[in-house]
């Protein structure tokens, strides 16, 4: 509400997390979906961008540490991201809600590409919880990094809105920025352990396709050895009553993750392993 105006379009993945649909339509905007390639690691194609700016866009929106592929943009797609926000005057809206939680590499946000004039142009908006690296989901708290005069526009969008975060969460919130982070590290080693080992059952099945590098989500492909396929909805259905094992469909984050499901590294290694395990004995049936 405080970028967009009814009829304006934004850039979106796909697949990507099925709220930003909903939150765009409150705004009167419209979601147009650019795909990820599952076939290199779920990382957009610059090109196919390109394709899809009208002279509706207002926005780019990305997401790294990806939600639900679990995939980190390097350095070269984040600086070409960039260009191509700048050459079509873009915003770049750049969800980081998982940027402490990565295997490997480095998380890079685009705003430590932009200068400090850039940034305070206004284009990039940088989106962050602490849901994720601080597990305090129920909290619902969270921050935002913008330039300066854009940020008193989104302050009074919000003042509209909703009235202030209680203080203990917000007292909560400080202790956990300025506090140790000993606990971020080990919850991070705990998913990584957890994904080498959804990997390795993944690859003894015959079923690895790719590395997710971040977030604690991976997409597992559950299509037939021939190639058939009844969809991920249909998948999870079946999986509950065959199994009693719970996934999320690839189809409720976009249609070019229709043939695959998601899965949390939150679960214990035990439940992953049995998890797994169950997965890949009902996908090849």
């Amino acid at each position: 509400m405080a970028t967009l105006n009814p009829g304006d379009e934004v850039l979106i993945p796909d697949p990507c997390w099925p709220i930003y649909l909903p939150q765009l339509q409150i705004a009167g905007a419209i979601g147009v979906r650019y795909p990820l390639d599952p076939d290199n690691d779920w990382l957009p194609d610059l090109g196919r961008l390109e394709e899809q700016v009208t002279p509706r866009t207002r926005m780019l929106l990305i997401n790294t540490p990806g939600n639900p592929t679990g995939a980190v943009f390097p350095r070269p797609i984040i600086a070409g991201l960039l260009d191509f926000a700048h050459r079509h005057d873009l915003y770049l809206l750049s969800d980081e809600c998982y940027d402490q939680l990565i295997f490997e590499g480095e998380h890079l946000s685009p705003a430590c590409l932009l200068s400090r004039q850039e940034f305070e142009d206004g284009r990039f908006i940088g989106i962050y919880t602490f849901s994720k690296t601080y597990a305090m989901t129920g909290w619902r708290i969270g921050y935002v990094v913008a330039g300066t005069q854009l940020l008193k526009t989104i302050v009074d969008v919000l003042n509209a809105n909703l009235t202030n975060i209680s203080t203990p969460i917000q007292r909560a919130a400080q202790a956990a920025l300025t506090g140790p982070q000993e606990c971020v590290a080990t919850m991070r080693e705990s998913y990584r352990r957890r994904r080498d080992l959804v990997l390795e059952q993944l690859k003894a099945s015959g079923r690895y396709s790719y590395i997710p590098h971040g977030a604690f989500y991976t997409l597992i492909n559950v299509a037939g050895r021939n190639g058939e396929s009844s969809g991920g909805r249909q998948f999870a259905l079946d999986l509950i009553r065959v199994s009693n094992v719970t996934v999320t469909p690839g189809q409720g984050f976009g249609m070019i993750s229709d043939e695959y499901v998601r899965i949390s590294l939150a679960a214990s290694e035990h439940d992953l392993r049995l998890g797994v395990q169950a997965i890949c004995q009902l996908a090849d049936r």
